[in-house]
């Protein structure tokens, strides 16, 4: 029996992508995070879920990088990454997109999305971009590429367009693309369908299956609670920085607790 045991837990390990160990953040005396446990299978949509002010934002920038000052591990498949700066973490495959979009407001379309590429080009192209001497192959390599992944969002014909001209909905595409420039492993989407329109959340939803089939395990963060019912393959949720649930999305929507502090009584999400 023991044996059993040990063989499912080294099974689930061997599954993962992204494990999270005992995750705590403090904003001073103030704690976002509660010894948080996460395992994300590889390949599926692992998307978390809960109240604002609830630790799913922090907890992303924990993941990425971005914050790096908290208790706890995450470990990258075999590999912890708690103390990688962002940029290290991305080249070891996350990439992520932003609640509130962050482009480059002085760089065309195709140009933002070429950015992302540097992770797996050589750091002379990410210079070219801001007209410093580079290899012109790997300027064609990055261009090429980008321009793919803006038609894989819906974004083609708009590569030599502003950032300022595109509608919220089509920024939000755009750094999709951009992430996904940088051929990730593992796909952060933080909040992807806020204002969008009806139209613009089936493109989401769309995308969002398209890159699932690429092998690309995705984390979404997401307030749509529809979107998240019809995407998810396993919901985490999280209130006042404590998991409180996690487990498919039917689960979720018949647990009392997540009800109570979350989903209230209305529960047709379907």
């Amino acid at each position: 029996m023991v044996e059993s045991k040990d063989k499912l837990r080294m099974d689930k390990i061997m599954n993962s992508i992204l494990r999270g160990r005992s995750i705590s953040k403090y904003f001073g005396g103030l704690q976002a995070l509660s010894n948080v446990d996460f395992n994300v299978d590889r390949g599926i949509i692992f998307s978390i879920i809960g109240p604002n002010g609830a630790g799913k934002t922090t907890l992303f920038n924990l993941i990425s990088g971005f914050d790096r000052n908290y208790e706890g591990e995450v470990v990258l498949e075999d590999e912890p990454i708690s103390h990688y700066a962002p940029h290290i973490i991305t080249i070891k495959g996350v990439a992520r997109t932003f609640q509130n979009v962050r482009l480059f407001r002085n760089l065309s379309v195709l140009e933002n999305v070429a950015v992302g590429c540097h992770g797996w080009l050589s750091p002379r192209y990410l210079r070219a971009i801001f007209n410093v001497k580079a290899s012109r192959r790997e300027e064609r390599t990055a261009e090429s590429f980008a321009k793919e992944m803006l038609a894989y969002v819906g974004l083609e014909g708009k590569e030599h367009d502003e950032v300022e001209s595109l509608a919220l909905g089509e920024q939000k595409l755009l750094e999709i693309a951009r992430a996904l420039a940088a051929k990730p492993r593992l796909l952060l989407l933080d909040e992807p369908g806020a204002g969008l329109n009806d139209r613009e959340m089936d493109n989401l939803q769309e995308i969002i299956f398209k890159t699932k089939e690429q092998n690309i395990t995705q984390i979404i963060v997401e307030h749509n609670m529809k979107l998240i019912m019809r995407i998810s393959d396993q919901i985490m949720v999280l209130n006042f920085g404590t998991k409180i649930a996690e487990g498919e999305p039917q689960d979720i929507l018949n647990d009392q607790k997540v009800i109570e502090v979350y989903l209230g009584k209305d529960k047709d999400l379907a």
